[in-house]
């Protein structure tokens, strides 16, 4: 397992890293997602009710979004180690989840691409939480699953309300900025805000939970 992440960082990430600007813009539009800072935690929030998997294969090569995914994940590094190493707490936010977006090509294009993280980012997460779960992403649920291993479905939590409780003691935050949190939108702002550089490129600064969060 070491020595194909040490192949895949030698050939896909040095070849690929930095990314095409073009790539990242073209990319970044369908792509709901943000990085934030919460104490002295990384987090990822994803607003996955607003992916359109059929637009994005539609519209994004799956070259292109390995690339950009790629991109992604070495940012969760650099949050990484700008919050001690503290291991990342993703947070999917399914509000809006509808049947139109349940397109299985995309749904398999979004598992290929999202197994790179399992395969060589896989100890870079602390906990999963999927919140505002419907009943119709147990469909969803069995496709993406079967390219997660045991251990990571282990450290994931599907919660079918806002999952408040559970951010609050996973997060170890006041219900206050939990629910702040998640009013964040991965779809406003600057690729720096969308990307969390905001608070890495101004030590010191402070943003609402130095966060990346909402103007």
């Amino acid at each position: 397992m070491l020595r194909e992440t040490l192949n895949f960082r030698a050939d896909d990430v040095a070849t690929l890293m930095p990314i095409d600007p073009t790539v990242r813009a073209r990319v970044g539009k369908y792509w709901p997602c943000a990085y934030c800072r919460v104490g002295d935690k990384t987090v990822h929030m994803v607003r996955l009710g607003e992916i359109d998997p059929r637009a994005l294969m539609k519209e994004i090569s799956e070259e292109d979004f390995r690339t950009y995914y790629i991109h992604w994940m070495e940012l969760c590094l650099r949050h990484q180690l700008a919050c001690a190493n503290a291991k990342q707490t993703e947070i999917y936010n399914l509000r809006g989840l509808s049947f139109s977006q349940l397109h299985m090509p995309g749904l398999r294009m979004l598992s290929r691409v999202l197994k790179i993280g399992q395969d060589h980012y896989c100890e870079s997460l602390h906990r999963c939480v999927i919140v505002h779960a419907p009943r119709i992403f147990a469909i969803a649920w069995q496709v993406v699953s079967l390219v997660l291993d045991e251990r990571t479905r282990q450290k994931t939590l599907i919660l079918s309300g806002d999952g408040i409780e559970t951010l609050e003691q996973v997060l170890g935050v006041e219900r206050a900025q939990c629910e702040e949190l998640l009013a964040i939108r991965a779809d406003e702002g600057s690729d720096d805000v969308k990307e969390g550089l905001a608070w890495l490129s101004t030590p010191g600064a402070r943003a609402p939970m130095d966060a990346v969060a909402v103007e």
